[in-house]
């Protein structure tokens, strides 16, 4: 068996307009991959079919939390019209989101924050390779909420909705799906293992441990994709789902200051989860996505006498059709 250690010093922490201002990755990021004795190999390559393509997501996502005593079940479908045309410096991609029907616990709601969080026109410039150099309108986000809310509540979501924290999702969310694998050929019962920090409000950091394994060949749309498995142990690897339970448990208590945030500490965090991505190696196009994640935790919170439990389940469904 052998072994092959990924670099990914692509991605960097640069603000200028020229890089990427996202990339303030706050993550130590190690990837070992072991490869088994299989005949045959699959080799990944950025390389959509035509100039320009245009095609849709259909999304489901359901968020399953609790803190405490208190429970909130959130259905979202979402419509998500997306774009890839070739440029002269790679690939320009662009990502309209719009949520179709939100209900919180089967009832209808329109809910101004995660309107704001869900919708928006997002850019992606990616080099020839299909590596992400940058991204635009994450910036926006953070100003809607600046002018939408009051600002003690700007000030209380102010390490944790933020044009840095957004764009950082964004590109964790791009090396898991796409540039993680680019120039790699992989065989069936291949795994890539990946161990990452991130730095919570409080100060301390999270771990998470994921496991990517190649499960098999399937057929997409006439084409040959791959079925890839995901495994989630330990601690979170998706750092919004922590974020967004921390943002509506503040909400719920009405504590909405920086001190607040700063004196809350974090213990028994534990993570499990699931997921699958079907994908065409040779475009790198992205066919369905399933992601299951469940969050557990212990928040001290300044004033009770006793921890409070959290426990945040999310479950994502999303198909392409191209």
């Amino acid at each position: 068996m052998r072994k092959r250690t990924f670099n990914i010093s692509d991605i960097h922490h640069s603000k200028s307009a020229a890089s990427f201002a996202a990339f303030i990755f706050m993550l130590f990021c190690v990837q070992i991959v072991a490869f088994s004795q299989t005949k045959k190999g699959f080799s990944f390559k950025f390389n959509p079919t035509n100039d320009a393509i245009s095609y849709s997501i259909d999304t489901k996502i359901i968020r399953d939390k609790s803190v405490d005593t208190q429970k909130r079940v959130d259905v979202i479908d979402l419509k998500t019209q997306a774009s890839i045309k070739k440029e002269p410096f790679g690939y320009l991609m662009n990502l309209k989101p719009q949520i179709l029907s939100l209900k919180r616990d089967g009832i209808d709601t329109i809910d101004p924050l995660l309107s704001i969080m869900y919708e928006g026109d997002f850019s992606f410039i990616l080099n020839s390779k299909g590596e992400l150099d940058s991204v635009t309108g994450f910036d926006n986000v953070e100003n809607q909420i600046k002018n939408s809310f009051p600002p003690e509540y700007h000030q209380a979501m102010s390490k944790i909705i933020t044009t840095d924290v957004l764009e950082n999702s964004a590109v964790e969310n791009w090396f898991s799906a796409i540039s993680g694998y680019l120039g790699s050929t992989v065989s069936i019962n291949d795994e890539f293992s990946t161990i990452n920090e991130y730095p919570l409000p409080s100060g301390e950091a999270l771990t998470y441990f994921t496991i990517a394994s190649i499960y098999g060949e399937v057929e997409c749309d006439e084409h040959n994709c791959l079925e890839i498995h995901y495994r989630y142990t330990s601690n979170p690897d998706d750092v919004n789902r922590v974020e967004e339970l921390l943002e509506d448990f503040l909400a719920e208590m009405g504590e909405e200051t920086e001190e607040f945030i700063s004196n809350m500490k974090f213990s028994g965090t534990n993570i499990s989860g699931n997921g699958v991505i079907i994908i065409d190696p040779t475009t790198m196009l992205i066919y369905k996505e399933h992601y299951s994640k469940t969050i557990k935790m212990k928040i001290s919170i300044p004033g009770f006498e006793k921890d409070v439990e959290s426990v945040s389940i999310t479950t994502i469904d999303s198909i392409y059709s191209y």
